[in-house]
C-alpha cells in the first residue's frame, strides 16, 4: 500500500510492526469506523420504527377510528 508505511522493514532489515502507519492512515480508519458504527445505528433504529408501525397498524385492522 504506497500511503501506509506499515509494511516496511527497518535498516537493520527486522520486520516492523504494524503501529507505525502514517496519521492519517489512522484518521481514515477511525472516520471510517464512526461512519460504519453512526450507519448501524441508524439502520437498527429505522428498523425498530418500521417494526412498531408494523404492530400498531396489525392492531388497528378492523377497527373504525374515525368519529
Amino acid at each position: 500500500v504506497p500511503f501506509c508505511v506499515c509494511n516496511r522493514t527497518s535498516a537493520r532489515g527486522s520486520f516492523i510492526t504494524g503501529m507505525d502507519c502514517h496519521y492519517s492512515v489512522w484518521g481514515v480508519l477511525a472516520f471510517l469506523s464512526l461512519a460504519l458504527i453512526f450507519s448501524l445505528i441508524l439502520n437498527i433504529s429505522h428498523y425498530m420504527k418500521k417494526k412498531q408501525e408494523g404492530k400498531q397498524d396489525c392492531l388497528c385492522k378492523g377497527w373504525n377510528l374515525r368519529a
